[in-house]
């Protein structure tokens, strides 16, 4: 079994916002190239993340699509825990002993 996690770049992030958003709002790539002032090749090689969105073309997309910049570079995406990696309760005991003065520390016990 694979549990490697998937981590995502910035660049993978903003991609993948952009393209999502854009397909809500019925913008194809050509659309979305007019509406900001952007050829169609330089827009997707954006688009597949062969190059980077600069910071203007960010805000032109973040005006056109009516959220905030910030949006575009979060990630944006549900978190999903990953399977397989519950934590074994079973068997775990906890106990307080009792506090003599100031001291206020606890045990855990694991039970075998």
């Amino acid at each position: 079994m694979s549990t490697t996690v998937l981590e995502r770049t910035l660049s993978d992030v903003v991609c993948e916002n952009i393209r999502i958003e854009a397909a809500r709002r019925g913008y194809s790539q050509s659309a979305l190239a007019r509406a900001i002032s952007m050829s169609q090749p330089a827009l997707n090689q954006r688009w597949r993340g062969a190059a980077r969105w600069q910071l203007d073309e960010l805000e032109a997309i973040a005006r056109l699509f009516g959220v905030p910049v910030t949006y575009l570079v979060s990630d944006n995406a549900p978190f999903v825990p990953p399977t397989g990696f519950e934590p074994a309760t079973s068997g775990l005991v906890a106990y307080l002993p009792k506090f003599a003065d100031s001291d206020s520390e606890c045990s855990l016990r694991i039970a075998a």
